[in-house]
């Protein structure tokens, strides 16, 4: 596929890396994209949950996160994707029927603990493998949006106007 300005490039949908000690991790990324900007987006799909309230899979995200973030500090990501030596890498995750308030919750100190992890900090200045790490989410309820679409409001424009006028 040609590029084309301004519309990400898609790599791959999922990544395999080796740990020391001869230890190779699965780790699922549903899609890694070059952004125009540069930067290097892992897109974690989440959900539906068959138990939303199941703390077990905020620990499974909290996992998958954690796994993205190693194999980007540590040089995995760029092993794979060379390009992506020394750029900001943005983890995405988008959520679909997910306690959103948990969510939230979880991304946020998982930035938090990134951003202030002496640990993660010395290993992205010392190892130049990424500039920086950023989670962001985006959160949709699926079944709100698919009500919107199939059972659309009863009263339109042409409703407004004939009540207005007193015929409804």
């Amino acid at each position: 596929m040609p590029d084309r300005p301004g519309i990400p490039k898609i790599r791959t949908w999922a990544l395999l890396f080796r740990l020391p000690m001869d230890e190779t991790i699965s780790l699922h990324i549903n899609f890694v994209v070059e952004d125009p900007d540069g930067s290097w987006r892992l897109l974690l799909l989440e959900g539906p949950w068959d138990d939303p309230l199941d703390p077990e899979n905020l620990r499974k995200v909290q996992k998958r996160i954690s796994d993205c973030v190693t194999a980007s500090i540590n040089g995995y990501l760029a092993e794979r994707y060379p390009e992506s030596l020394g750029r900001s890498v943005v983890i995405q995750v988008d959520s679909y029927d997910t306690p959103r308030a948990q969510m939230d919750a979880l991304l946020q100190a998982l930035q938090r603990g990134i951003d202030t992890s002496p640990e993660i900090q010395s290993c992205i200045q010392e190892r130049n493998c990424v500039a920086n790490v950023r989670i962001v989410h985006n959160w949709m309820d699926w079944n709100a949006e698919f009500e919107k679409r199939h059972n659309p409001p009863k009263v339109g424009l042409i409703g407004r106007i004939l009540k207005r006028v007193g015929l409804r």
